[in-house]
């Protein structure tokens, strides 16, 4: 299988990202997020989100994922505010029409470089209990789960309840993504 083009999205690709990021939030988090917020204004709260994150002056990272000219994954990531040297990774999305052929990893594995290269030694994530299929995939990368829950931001503001995940070492978190794109392949 041959490496996604991954790269940087920019204002011009916000119609992609939020429809990427409203169509597998709507999917993932049915009966764990309110059906009426996921079917109500959850999209125009996600469109604003994105574009918050691709305005000149944020500071978020914003990965796209694309084959053969088709936009089909998105990671966000950001420097956590009371720990410079920890990168917080979110917003993992891949269309469920993509899934499981490695674009989630490859997304997290180039944010990992692109992030320790910034000087980040650690990464961390907040998952909700019932995505099984994202907890799998942390699991297989060296993410550690910590017991109890953490509070997860919604888009629009609210919040539920979360799980962190956390890598001690982002340059392994990396060397992990890598290994398992190719073992993938």
């Amino acid at each position: 299988m041959a490496f996604p083009d991954i790269r940087a999205a920019g204002p011009e690709d916000a119609a992609a990202v939020t429809a990427i990021l409203s169509t597998v939030w709507r999917e993932s988090y049915l009966g764990m997020i309110d059906t009426d917020y996921l079917q109500g204004r959850m999209g125009d709260d996600v469109a604003a989100l994105t574009a918050a994150m691709l305005a000149p002056n944020s500071a978020a990272l914003v990965l796209l994922a694309v084959r053969q000219g088709r936009a089909l994954g998105v990671l966000t990531a950001q420097q956590e505010a009371d720990d410079p040297a920890c990168e917080r990774l979110s917003a993992i999305s891949v269309l469920p029409e993509a899934r499981g052929k490695g674009l989630g990893t490859a997304l997290i594995g180039v944010a990992a470089v692109r992030q320790a290269a910034l000087g980040r030694e650690r990464a961390v994530l907040t998952v909700l209990p019932g995505n099984l299929r994202a907890r799998a995939l942390y699991a297989r990368l060296g993410g550690t789960e910590e017991a109890g829950f953490v509070s997860a931001a919604l888009p629009g503001g609210g919040e539920t309840a979360g799980l962190a995940v956390r890598w001690s070492d982002i340059k392994a978190l990396a060397q992990a993504a890598r290994t398992a794109f190719r073992d993938s392949a």
